[in-house]
């Protein structure tokens, strides 16, 4: 019996160190390209892949192995998901380019980042249940409100649609891991959500190179066209010069 329960525990920790390696990587590689291309959707993506990965730390309880004390450790998760909620956005904005397509809604997400700093920072102060739960659940809100504007562009262009299957892995588990234990309900296990994890951090690390390649692609095209555009300009403009030059002689 002690020998399933060690054989058990390794196979948990081997997972949980090539979780927390795979994320460490893929951060590095999207700071690699912010670096490299000046993009900021490879930035913010790894802020947000931090975030994450710490609140899963938290619940992993690995802090507890650096003596913090509980009290300590649940202000860092309450900061660490209002984090979460920031990056969470401004990954969205900028991969989506939500600014383009719905320019006048800019304020909608910066009422949900600012309602869950306020409940979260209530909530260190009163030490208030209420307030805990109301900060989750608008964090899970914004999410949902992200994965809804990505949906509605689902259209536009392809790599919306990869967004939206991602977001819709973090949308879900998160709920059914965070979300159900506020409620007295059951909650899926650690094991499942980091899975899900692996599965979100391939398809938007794949994502962000994807939509960087169209859009590097899309300019491309867009230079060319105004290149041959302004060569053909030159020439209506030459031809006109010549015209009234061929008048002036006559």
């Amino acid at each position: 019996m002690w020998a399933i329960f060690q054989n058990k525990e390794k196979r948990n920790f081997l997972f949980i160190g090539f979780y927390y390696g795979l994320a460490f990587i893929v951060v590095l590689i999207n700071l690699f390209y912010f670096i490299n291309f000046k993009e900021t959707t490879f930035l913010h993506y790894a802020l947000f892949l931090c975030t994450i990965s710490f609140g899963l730390l938290i619940s992993d309880g690995i802090l507890h192995f650096y003596s913090l004390s509980n009290d300590l450790i649940h202000i860092l998760q309450v900061v660490d998901h209002s984090l979460v909620t920031l990056f969470s956005v401004l990954f969205a904005y900028s991969y989506l380019q939500i600014q383009i397509h719905y320019p006048k809604i800019k304020w909608v997400s910066s009422f949900f980042i600012l309602g869950v700093f306020v409940f979260g920072i209530l909530y260190i102060i009163t030490k208030n249940f209420l307030l805990y739960t109301i900060m989750e659940t608008l964090v899970f809100i914004t999410f949902i409100y992200l994965w809804a504007i990505g949906l509605s562009l689902i259209k536009k262009k392809i790599f919306t649609k990869i967004f939206v299957l991602a977001y819709f892995f973090i949308l879900i588990l998160g709920i059914f891991f965070y979300i159900t234990k506020l409620f007295g309900l059951p909650k899926i296990a650690a094991s499942q959500l980091k899975l899900g994890g692996f599965i979100e951090m391939i398809i938007l690390s794949f994502a962000v190179i994807y939509r960087m390649k169209i859009l590097q692609e899309e300019n491309r095209l867009m230079r060319n066209e105004i290149r041959e555009l302004s060569k053909e300009l030159q020439k209506k403009h030459s031809y006109r010069r010549y015209y009234k030059k061929c008048q002036f002689k006559l």
